[in-house]
């Protein structure tokens, strides 16, 4: 059997990131082999599920979602598909009726939930696969380093700076770490084009 060596530094890296999330939230990671290519292939392992699969499961989620399917209903329990494929159609999608708020589906799925789960989880608006944990660091810097360097009139006019600047010493939730992939986004495309105004 070929050895694979030690690991890379970066995956040790993410070892000791992923052991602070275990602690934390107490996550269960198989244990590795007492060996490099053991340790190797647990440090990819950690860096899979921690770093690369939500990126993979937002993307898949959002490319399906464009072409209205579900790809994760194969994964869902069958008793629950089996009572909602006994609503009719014209039940389940007709839009009159206050009682359910224009009566969508799930609106159904969570009245009939009512008592049988808590509150908190029958009523929880609806979010997509969220964004990877690491990049909001990584957005953070890089909004920091264009405030920094300034020097684009119609994007510091447009933006409040001062807010963004704060906004980069925060603890950020998806929503506004999606914010600040926009205001980068933004900047670039000013910058490309060379933005100066509105026509």
């Amino acid at each position: 059997m070929h050895s694979a060596g030690p690991a890379p530094k970066t995956c040790w890296r993410r070892i000791n990131s992923v052991s602070e999330k275990q602690k934390s939230r107490k996550i269960r990671y198989p244990k590795p082999e007492p060996t490099p290519f053991g340790s190797y292939c647990y440090a990819l392992t950690c860096s899979w599920i921690e770093f690369i699969l939500p990126r993979l499961l937002h993307n898949n989620d959002l490319h399906s979602m464009h072409f209205s399917l579900e790809v994760r209903v194969p994964f869902a329990d069958t008793e629950l598909l089996g009572a909602a494929a006994r609503v009719h159609p014209l039940i389940a999608f007709r839009d009159e009726g206050a009682a359910f708020k224009g009566n969508r589906v799930k609106r159904w799925l969570r009245h009939c939930a009512k008592g049988l789960i808590p509150e908190e989880i029958r009523l929880r608006k609806k979010s997509p696969t969220p964004f990877p944990r690491y990049v909001s660091g990584i957005y953070k810097r890089e909004l920091k380093a264009i405030l920094r360097r300034g020097g684009e009139e119609f994007y510091e006019e447009f933006l409040d700076v001062p807010r963004l600047a704060a906004l980069c010493d925060e603890t950020l939730d998806e929503n506004r770490t999606a914010f600040l992939f926009r205001c980068i986004a933004f900047y670039y495309w000013v910058k490309h084009h060379r933005i100066t105004g509105f026509a």
